[in-house]
């Protein structure tokens, strides 16, 4: 009986081990599976919660790790940042808990906390040197390419996925890496049109399985052909491969699929199809999400009511596009300025670890100076200078950093008017003080002509150059109390004091002033324009809104017109459009 039992026993622990060895297999398997089969590692996390009582603590934070993960692939931000926030603090496994640092990044950029992420951006940066784990070193690198790209660090985000190809043999790193590289070298400018190089890391990684990734780099290839004027092979290239694009169930990718299918079939005067692609790419994402293809959905959605003449619709849309197209800039700058702020922040706490360094050898200098009465009284002086200079230093700096960031905030980096946040609550400000004293104002919206073409043909470079001298020519004209800012790309308001016909006088003599400006090479040198709408509260009141909507229809109708001119909102022709075309 007693050998018997034995054997019973010794075969109990030999089950218990194949099956904690299978469970191993599963996760890792699931893990593998994650971006590639959606339905199939659903079903095995919903069989691993289902053996929660058979797992390991090792396991059961692994499992923890790919729900949070899934939660992030399915938009669910709130849930995957508490599940791996928890993680953080709890995990006894260490490489668990570096890639749990990675996917709450993710989370948290996707759901807008800025500040939060790139705190985590740089304690992820300082973990990757203690790292050897392949996948979590990919998974880093390829988190840290992908934020930098977000915010325009476009080498930056180079030197990270160019890093992951050269050190990582796993297929699903190496075409994030391409990836993440096309993206950076197309969102710069760098890249001008389809390179074979492109089309084959798309063709690869979707014979890798990596549907997602190949989807993102099919889309780098159709805003290739999109820029070129190639519609048709826009979507040709596009439709073959919508299957591909369905099968990753991804909102991001296919939101923009749409959107530029939608562009596409519009330039083509295809408007059943550019309607019917724009509101797929609208519907795909979810409410309050702010992306470039949301924003070019309701472009294409105003352009096709208008073409139609359906002048309600277009007004509707119009509206709705602007408002899009403001939240999402406005996101792009909180991006930009959280960024800004997590690296000061960084170099606060290397200044920080340096003055306890500092104030650590004053502790010893103290220590040696009661061993030594005689150099008491040198030392002592030595030890209060020290500390108020840095005391000096660091009040200086602190100084010098707060007028950076309420520069960042308040005025735009390239020409050197009010940014666009700033613009809007001095003008709401301004607006409510006139309305209180019943004074009138009036809004000018400029929007520089074919500027696109000026980065086309000339470079990005030029294009700055363009809009910075556009600025200081419009700006020369202005006096103290009227208000100047840059709305968003080539687009620029003034607020000023005053009636509707003050307005219009100030706008034609900026639109004078732009047609002085030359640019380009100096044997056929171009010359700059740019339309203007007029909007005044004697006919909308004091609603900073109201006014931008009046004064972008008169701008669209500039643009409409021919471009060049001066076009005043007139409410009583609301029925005829509402404007009127003034030079």
């Amino acid at each position: 009986m007693k050998l018997l039992g034995l054997c019973l026993l010794l075969l109990s622990m030999m089950s218990s081990a194949l099956a904690a060895d299978d469970i191993d297999q599963r996760l890792l398997h699931a893990d593998e599976i994650k971006r590639t089969q959606g339905e199939a590692f659903a079903t095995e996390l919903a069989a691993l919660e289902s053996a929660q009582a058979r797992l390991s603590t090792r396991q059961r934070e692994y499992l923890h790790y790919l729900r949070g993960w899934q939660a992030v692939y399915l938009g669910q931000y709130g849930d995957a940042a508490a599940r791996l926030g928890g993680l953080l603090d709890r995990a006894v496994d260490p490489v668990i808990r570096f890639r749990s640092r990675a996917t709450l990044l993710n989370a948290l950029t996707l759901s807008r906390r800025y500040v939060e992420g790139f705190d985590q951006l740089n304690q992820l940066l300082t973990d990757l040197e203690t790292v050897t784990d392949p996948g979590a070193r990919a998974q880093a690198l390829g988190v840290a390419a992908q934020l930098l790209n977000q915010v325009a660090q476009y080498t930056e985000s180079l030197r990270y996925s160019t890093k992951l190809l050269a050190e990582s043999k796993l297929p699903w790193a190496r075409c994030g890496a391409a990836q993440l590289e096309f993206e950076a070298r197309f969102k710069s400018g760098e890249l001008q049109d389809v390179s074979a190089p492109l089309e084959r890391w798309a063709d690869e990684c979707a014979l890798q399985g990596e549907a997602i990734f190949a989807g993102l780099l099919r889309t780098y290839v159709a805003r290739l052909h999109l820029k070129n004027r190639r519609y048709n092979e826009v979507i040709r290239s596009l439709e073959t491969h919508q299957a591909e694009f369905s099968a990753t169930n991804y909102p991001f990718l296919m939101s923009e699929v749409a959107a530029i299918m939608a562009t596409a079939h519009l330039a083509l005067g295809q408007l059943d199809q550019a309607e019917d692609s724009a509101r797929d790419a609208i519907d795909r994402l979810a409410s309050g999400v702010y992306t470039e293809a949301l924003t070019e959905a309701w472009r294409v959605r105003y352009q096709v009511a208008l073409q139609r003449g359906d002048l309600k619709s277009a007004v509707t849309a119009l509206e709705t596009y602007k408002d899009v197209d403001r939240a999402y800039l406005d996101d792009v700058g909180r991006r930009a300025l959280a960024f800004e702020m997590a690296r000061h922040q960084a170099r606060a706490k290397s200044l920080q670890i340096k003055s306890l360094n500092q104030q650590n050898e004053v502790l010893q200098l103290q220590q040696q100076v009661a061993e030594n009465n005689v150099q008491t009284a040198r030392v002592y002086i030595l030890l209060l200078l020290t500390v108020l200079t840095f005391a000096i230093f660091w009040a200086l700096r602190t100084r010098r950093m707060q007028r950076h960031f309420q520069q960042l905030a308040q005025c735009d980096s390239l020409t050197a008017v009010s940014s666009r946040p700033y613009f809007m609550d001095q003008a709401s400000v301004l607006l409510d003080q006139l309305s209180r004293i019943g004074q009138p104002a009036a809004l000018v919206v400029i929007d520089l002509d074919y500027f696109k073409s000026v980065n086309d043909r000339f470079g990005h470079a030029a294009g700055d150059d363009v809009l910075q001298r556009a600025a200081f020519a419009c700006g020369e004209l202005l006096d103290s109390q009227q208000l100047f800012g840059r709305l968003g790309g080539e687009e620029f308001a003034i607020l000023l004091r005053g009636s509707v016909s003050d307005a219009v006088e100030l706008a034609e003599r900026c639109r004078l002033a732009l047609m002085d400006i030359h640019f380009g090479p100096a044997e056929s040198p171009s010359r700059l324009s740019g339309s203007f709408g007029v909007a005044g509260t004697e006919a909308c009141g004091h609603d900073l809104r109201r006014l931008m909507i009046d004064a972008d229809t008169a701008l669209y109708e500039a643009k409409r017109k021919g471009r060049n001119r001066v076009v005043c909102h007139v409410p009583a022709l609301d029925q005829m459009n509402g404007v009127r075309a003034i030079a």
